[in-house]
């Protein structure tokens, strides 16, 4: 996710850049106070701004496993959405037809078919390998 540039009484930027470094930090400088908050862009709960206290204290999860849990939350809290038996037979007949072999798709959640593993059948329960 990207977020918008926008330019905020900036130009000229000089005097704004020197003030910063003669007081070495942007955190309480009253331009920062003024539009920090309609400008901090995080990409979702995966990035965090804590300092190093704080994210020992939440447990020091990597990046990687911070995505990890959140693909996992999502999955978990996934409520399948009621698909056309036609459409779902349409979908089924273009995968396959790029596919070799006939092996089974995986079931689709919510929908219950004879072929397809079960998420808690997959080896690690269906969650991908942890780096090494």
């Amino acid at each position: 996710m990207a977020c918008p540039l926008q330019v905020v009484e900036d130009l000229p930027a000089r005097h704004l850049v020197e003030t910063q470094l003669a007081d070495q930090h942007m955190i309480t400088a009253p331009h920062t106070l003024t539009y920090w908050e309609d400008h901090l862009c995080l990409p979702g709960v995966v990035y965090d701004r804590k300092n190093r206290k704080a994210w020992q204290r939440a447990g020091s999860k990597t990046l990687y496993q911070r995505a990890v849990d959140e693909v996992e939350q999502r999955l978990a809290a996934y409520q399948p959405v009621e698909t056309a038996p036609l459409a779902v037979a349409e979908m089924e007949r273009l995968i396959r037809s790029g596919m070799q072999g006939n092996a089974d798709l995986p079931a689709i959640p919510g929908q219950h078919r004879g072929s397809g593993l079960a998420r808690d059948d997959c080896p690690n329960g269906g969650r991908y390998p942890r780096p090494a």
